[in-house]
């Protein structure tokens, strides 16, 4: 497996992938058990740090999000396909959820 990328090349990354023309994909693959309580408490710390002044538009999908986390075991996934235009397709443990509408989201 590649090593992830260094922190200080995050944002870079982010700021290219968010900028590509067509869709782009995270996947987190999980090297240890997580539960979905520490999944759903990462997420809302997430959007707290990094899109604080957006929150109140993001917190009903946010909300969604938690609702189809699920208790993750060593090897699992979670996917995320942002679609410019339409939003971000979830697909957990290889179920694919609902599209979180909004480019906002991604």
């Amino acid at each position: 497996m590649k090593p992830m990328a260094k922190p200080i090349l995050a944002p870079l990354l982010a700021t290219a992938l968010l900028a590509a023309p067509g869709p782009t994909e995270l996947v987190l693959q999980f090297v240890r058990d997580v539960g979905a309580d520490d999944l759903r408490k990462g997420w809302d710390e997430g959007f707290a740090k990094n899109s604080s002044a957006q929150l109140p538009a993001l917190k009903d999908r946010i909300a969604t999000l938690n609702g189809w986390m699920s208790d993750v075991k060593t090897g699992q996934r979670l996917s995320f396909v942002h679609m410019p235009g339409t939003g971000v397709l979830v697909n957990v443990n290889g179920t694919a959820k609902e599209t979180i509408k909004g480019d906002d989201f991604a």
